[in-house]
């Protein structure tokens, strides 16, 4: 997703569009990174998973 979608911090809006129009055209590769969610056992994410939420102390 990340080379797929230009990301710029000046235009969140901007890129939260760009990040929809690619996931409508390439549904596929939404369905493979939820896929990828479920293989995992559960509290064993990768620390750098973009899909949860930083735990907070």
């Amino acid at each position: 997703m990340a080379e797929a979608v230009h990301m710029d911090p000046a235009d969140l809006p901007g890129y939260a569009g760009r990040v929809h129009d690619h996931l409508s055209r390439h549904p596929q590769r939404h369905r493979l990174m939820m896929w990828g969610q479920l293989e995992l056992p559960p509290g064993e994410t990768p620390p750098d998973d973009p899909f949860q939420a930083p735990e907070t102390s």
